[in-house]
């Protein structure tokens, strides 16, 4: 809503013209404004409160450059939002969240009954997405990776010791081998 729009919702609703209604705002943001530059405080109970703000001399920090600035003391005007405005803010979230065009004048509101409130809605939260994005020029740098210790032997069984053994060369040719067998006496088997 601008003030052309506001001068018309006013006017309609006093019942005026629409010159009478600019009158009134434009009066009512001056008296504001001029007593807000004064260093008061104006408030409007139930809408919020109007008043000036000094902030004292302080350094900052140059973003490109990262040199240290001097800001000189500054003013400002700050609106704090009355009690009532907030309820009403926040009634209209959980009742209906389409804004409300006022062009015919006043309207009845529909009362609730005593000892309801309106339901609340629950939006559910929004997961915020993580996204990363690569830095140009960046050095990459992989994780340290952890090497697991070497696992001890187990001792062999005897059986695999005795096959290492028979596999090992005797230093002995493979005709000497048949010659001893051929000229080594045979077992007699039977009783003496």
């Amino acid at each position: 809503m601008n003030k052309s729009e506001l001068v018309t919702v006013v006017a309609a609703r006093l019942g005026g013209t629409e010159a009478e209604a600019r009158k009134y705002i434009d009066t009512m943001v001056d008296v504001i404004s001029g007593r807000v530059a004064a260093g008061e405080r104006v408030q409007v109970l139930g809408f919020g409160t109007f008043d000036r703000v000094d902030r004292k001399p302080r350094v900052r920090h140059n973003p490109r450059t990262g040199q240290p600035i001097q800001v000189a003391a500054t003013r400002a005007p700050r609106f704090t939002a009355g009690q009532t405005l907030r309820n009403q803010v926040a009634d209209t979230m959980t009742v209906d969240p389409t804004p409300v065009v006022d062009t015919l004048g006043p309207q009845p509101i529909a009362a609730e009954p005593e000892g309801t409130a309106p339901p609340v809605v629950k939006k559910p939260a929004k997961k915020a997405k993580a996204s990363v994005k690569p830095v140009k020029n960046a050095p990459t740098k992989k994780a340290p990776t952890k090497k697991a210790p070497p696992k001890k032997a187990k001792a062999a069984p005897k059986a695999a010791k005795k096959a290492e053994n028979a596999a090992k060369p005797t230093g002995k040719t493979k005709s000497a081998v048949s010659k001893a067998k051929k000229t080594a006496k045979p077992k007699t088997k039977g009783k003496k």
